[in-house]
């Protein structure tokens, strides 16, 4: 898998927070991790180059790598808490 690799720091930081949110854009991700699939908590999740916060602020992702070529998202379908 082709990534950044902070995106497993990333990933363990969001699970030992119980964090709602993750931002995985600009990342560089070819596929999705299987470490997301343990972020059974997650209710928002970006993996684009932007997002709207929770109030509705329009953000640029921090990761400042290269954008996700991800043509597979259904790992994604076990996060069933995910809304946005």
């Amino acid at each position: 898998m082709n990534q950044n690799p902070d995106v497993q720091a990333l990933i363990a930081k969001a699970r030992e927070e119980e964090s709602t949110f993750l931002d995985l854009g600009n990342c560089g991700l070819t596929e999705i991790p299987e470490d997301l699939a343990k972020l059974k908590h997650l209710r928002r999740l970006n993996l684009g180059p932007s997002y709207f916060d929770e109030e509705g602020k329009y953000r640029e992702s921090g990761n400042g790598g290269e954008r996700n070529q991800l043509s597979d998202v259904s790992p994604l379908a076990s996060l069933t808490q995910l809304t946005s």
